[in-house]
């Protein structure tokens, strides 16, 4: 969770607080999320949503970058993320497997990501496209 602030407070161009500034709300979210994850009467379709293992700021963001550069490799969306080339590969291998995404090896240049049509689909349906 502190990473993920980290991130996130990167990402916007911010400076971060310090972990004793948000613990407490922090500890809260935590126990929220475990309340929410071990719900009896949690629905089939809220575990599957499409790539619902990564944060959907993430998907979105992810999602926003390919549909204005129409493919990327995990370097190009890392470099424009500022994140790691391996947490790019993992959210778009993620997006992949949620069928978002498609990939293709290209010869010497590696591996390459595109929209699929429910990708093309998300896209749209959540404004991403502007």
């Amino acid at each position: 969770m502190h990473q993920l602030i980290q991130d996130i407070a990167r990402r916007i161009g911010r400076t971060p607080k310090s972990p004793a500034v948000y613990g407490r709300a922090l500890q809260k979210l935590i126990v929220a999320a475990g309340k929410v994850e071990s719900a009896p009467n949690q629905s089939e379709s809220a575990i599957s949503k499409p790539g619902s293992s990564i944060p959907k700021l993430v998907r979105d963001d992810i999602m926003k970058f390919i549909s204005k550069h129409g493919s990327f490799t995990a370097n190009e969306y890392a470099t424009a993320a500022g994140i790691s080339e391996t947490r790019a590969e993992h959210f778009a291998s993620e997006l992949v497997k949620s069928a978002l995404l498609i990939d293709t090896i290209n010869e010497p240049y590696g591996r390459y990501f595109y929209l699929t049509d429910e990708g093309r689909t998300y896209v749209v349906s959540n404004n991403l496209d502007k």
